[in-house]
């Protein structure tokens, strides 16, 4: 547990709930007690039995179960939508394979990793060693994975070279760079053009991948294939399309979706993935010990399956 050493009772809590403990204790015991001493044992025997009944404790008797049965409905519906609503986000398709995938966040000292080539090199050691191992049937990385919002810096401004932007259209996309076999590692279907692979090196001619929605926005009589984005990593030219991957939250619609190749836009932040055979929490260990192989000294910021996040 980070901080662990810091976790202690707060003494002001303390004294706060159990002064509070002594007035539930009060208000629930000695209030009852003083009714009785005041209307007599008799009476109230006579009113618990149903042989008399006095106004004030028909009302006081009746407001009690008109008060618990709407606590109880107010519950009851709200825990049924909430239901309802989880049902629904289950339901709803992110648009990669989530079973059996593991991820582990990573984020290399630029101190310590200050070439562009070592940010790489670490990179591709952990993925192939990862992928070599027995269980695991795929392995890549992500600047930023499904479901988690990329930082403002990574909402990239772009345009399409000899093509003016939809009047509505936002000019920003979101940007995630990958490294080769992302796409396959998340199942994620290739709807026109290729994946990257090895043509996409560091001296070869920029390229990115696009997502449908960005496809369908921007290119809606034509095939993007071949055309050119414009922006400050560099202009790239579009080598594929694939599907609209929910990466902003079940509940939101995809954004424009830019991916760009690590070998030609390396960076110092990448989560680790692996798609493991059967059990995950297996790969897990794979992932966590291969990562300490390559760099003993390098720390782990998160490790989860992507059942736990979604």
């Amino acid at each position: 547990l980070p901080r662990a050493d810091l976790i202690s009772l707060d003494r002001g809590v303390l004294l706060f709930t159990t002064l509070v403990s002594i007035a539930v204790r009060i208000a629930f015991s000695v209030l009852p007690a003083l009714h009785v001493t005041r209307t007599g044992l008799r009476k109230v025997l006579n009113e618990s039995t149903g042989s008399t009944s006095s106004v004030y404790g028909r009302r006081l008797l009746s407001g009690l179960v008109i008060a618990e049965v709407a606590v109880a409905l107010v519950l009851l519906v709200g825990a049924g939508l909430m239901s309802r609503s989880l049902m629904k986000l289950l339901q709803v398709d992110p648009g990669f394979e989530p079973a059996n995938l593991v991820a582990a966040q990573v984020f290399l000292p630029t101190t310590k990793y200050r070439e562009r080539h070592r940010l790489v090199q670490f990179f591709d050691d952990v993925i192939e060693q990862v992928r070599s191992e027995p269980g695991v049937n795929a392995a890549s990385a992500v600047s930023s994975f499904p479901l988690h919002e990329v930082s403002t810096a990574s909402a990239l401004p772009f345009s399409i070279e000899g093509r003016a932007p939809p009047a509505t259209e936002d000019p920003l996309a979101d940007v995630r760079t990958v490294a080769p076999g992302y796409f396959e590692t998340m199942r994620i279907p290739l709807l026109a053009g290729r994946y990257f692979d090895e043509r996409d090196e560091a001296e070869a001619q920029l390229t990115s991948v696009i997502n449908e929605t960005m496809a369908r926005s921007y290119f809606p009589d034509r095939s993007p294939l071949g055309q050119v984005i414009q922006n400050p990593h560099g202009n790239s030219v579009i080598v594929g399309v694939v599907r609209d991957v929910r990466n902003q939250g079940l509940d939101r619609e995809p954004k424009k979706q830019v991916y760009l190749p690590l070998h030609q836009n390396p960076v110092a932040g990448m989560a680790l993935v692996a798609r493991a055979e059967s059990d995950p929490l297996v790969v897990a260990g794979i992932l966590q010990r291969t990562i300490w192989t390559v760099d003993a000294e390098q720390a782990i910021f998160d490790l989860s399956t992507m059942d736990q996040i979604m």
